[in-house]
């Protein structure tokens, strides 16, 4: 028998946005991270023992910086989705009711709908 594949939360348009910021705010904070250890570290080691300092690598490190904090904003619109794709679900299945002669059973296709709040 074949039986239609339940709808799930995990289909819905908030769920892939999720998924997307998601993916995007891990990028952001993973390369904003190494740039601003990279910027930050490699300011310190150009520096070490030159009487002028140079700037050379504060402008990664504050790139770094920015792109880590940009992070943020993406992770809170990833939860901001997720729970609206949580709230709203949908279901198909099949229904099974024995006949009223006892010679089988008679199947039908139901839907439920699911809000929480």
């Amino acid at each position: 028998m074949d039986r239609p594949v339940p709808f799930s939360y995990k289909l819905t348009p908030e769920w892939k946005t999720h998924k997307k910021c998601q993916a995007w705010g891990w990028t952001t904070f993973g390369v904003g991270s190494a740039m601003m250890i990279v910027g930050f570290m490699g300011d310190f080691i150009d520096n070490w023992e030159r009487p002028t300092p140079r700037n050379r690598f504060k402008i990664l490190g504050f790139t770094g910086v920015a792109l880590t904090a940009a992070s943020v904003p993406l992770f809170v619109f990833s939860i901001k989705n997720k729970n609206k794709a949580r709230s709203i679900s949908m279901g198909t299945g099949t229904l099974a009711a024995p006949l009223r002669n006892g010679s089988g059973m008679a199947y039908t296709t139901g839907m439920s709908i699911g809000i929480s709040f």
